[in-house]
């Protein structure tokens, strides 16, 4: 698949609780040349493991020829409070060495408020405090050979609104997550994302849904890969003449979506039938 410019990788959200080998299985039976490593209790890593532990894993890992994307952490950073950008901070500072040890590219990162409902509560954002931030992270990754990277979501989901903060940090090192779904969610079509965000789109989230038929639901039903409305071949068509040469990579979000969350909808099945769908899409 590689020589076709499709890499295929996955967040490891979905298979919290599966060894390192098994993961390793999974990826060499069904084509995948990367993860995305989800840190937790439960999962393959966890932030209580010990450096020696992370680092046996990394080999592993390297041996195998598998490529840890990023560290999908859930930071996710409102500028509202010194409390709450001080134990962002401290987060962040922990993904930069499990990054370092895995040779990961990229830190996930989240901005704004999550809202399922347009009538949930948030709890604002200050601009001037979150430009600072990432300023100063980015250095601080810079420094490490890292970079953060912004997933489009909350109220950076548009890339319109999302380049406008990027614009401000003015950070070379400050990078793009395309999710494909939230950016529709919000009622920009994929060729206006793609506009505003294509010279700082460093990785690619592939999920599929549709309305819930309810009004003042914001979020989409997520709904089996190829299931949904969301126009994944003109995605990735728009991404392949765009020059996009990094990972498309499934974040199977089962751990906490009602709707995923039901017994054909587990990793075993998902990532196989994932990785069946993208070759049939691409070639």
């Amino acid at each position: 698949m590689a020589d076709r410019g499709l890499k295929l990788a996955f967040s490891t959200l979905c298979c919290m609780g599966w060894t390192v080998d098994r993961v390793i299985a999974y990826c060499q039976e069904y084509g995948f040349e990367g993860i995305e490593l989800r840190l937790g209790e439960n999962a393959i890593m966890s932030a209580g493991m010990t450096e020696a532990e992370r680092i046996r894993a990394a080999v592993k890992l390297r041996s195998a020829g598998i490529d840890v994307t990023d560290i999908a952490s859930s930071v996710c950073i409102k500028g509202i409070s010194t409390e709450e950008l001080n134990l962002a901070g401290q987060e962040l500072r922990s993904a930069f060495e499990v990054a370092e040890n895995f040779e990961a590219r990229g830190i996930r990162i989240f901005l704004g408020n999550f809202m399922r409902r347009y009538d949930d509560p948030t709890e604002g954002i200050d601009s001037g405090n979150l430009e600072e931030f990432l300023k100063k992270y980015c250095v601080e990754a810079r420094n490490r050979g890292l970079q953060l990277w912004i997933e489009t979501h909350n109220e950076y989901a548009k890339g319109e609104d999302l380049r406008k903060l990027l614009d401000q940090v003015c950070q070379e090192n400050c990078k793009v997550i395309w999710d494909v779904l939230h950016p529709l969610e919000d009622g920009e079509d994929p060729e206006e994302t793609w506009k505003w965000l294509k010279k700082d789109c460093v990785h690619v989230h592939i999920k599929d849904g549709k309305p819930f038929g309810d009004a003042i639901h914001h979020d989409w039903k997520y709904t089996f890969i190829g299931e949904g409305l969301v126009p994944l071949s003109r995605i990735v068509d728009i991404l392949r003449r765009g020059g996009y040469k990094g990972y498309y990579s499934l974040e199977w979000e089962s751990a906490w979506r009602e709707e995923l969350n039901v017994p054909e909808a587990g990793a075993e099945a998902v990532l196989p039938a994932y990785a069946e769908y993208m070759r049939h899409l691409i070639y």
